[in-house]
């Protein structure tokens, strides 16, 4: 997929999963497939298209240095 990427502006999360229970209920299986949809996996994926994001001359630091 991120080959195919040629330009972005932003990245939407929307995909996952629910679980609906307490939190004293779940089992550490569920809270790491929990994990992994809602954070491991989005962040991999933009991890992997970010240099389409790093096109300005300068970041933040440096504009507000």
């Amino acid at each position: 997929m991120a080959e195919q990427v040629f330009d972005a502006a932003c990245i939407v999360v929307a995909s996952g999963h629910a679980l609906v229970k307490m939190l004293i209920d779940t089992t550490e299986d569920e809270m790491d497939a929990l994990w992994r949809v809602h954070v491991r996996n989005p962040v991999s994926a933009i991890r992997l298209i970010s240099f389409f994001h790093h096109t300005h001359v300068s970041n933040f630091y440096e504009t507000i240095a």
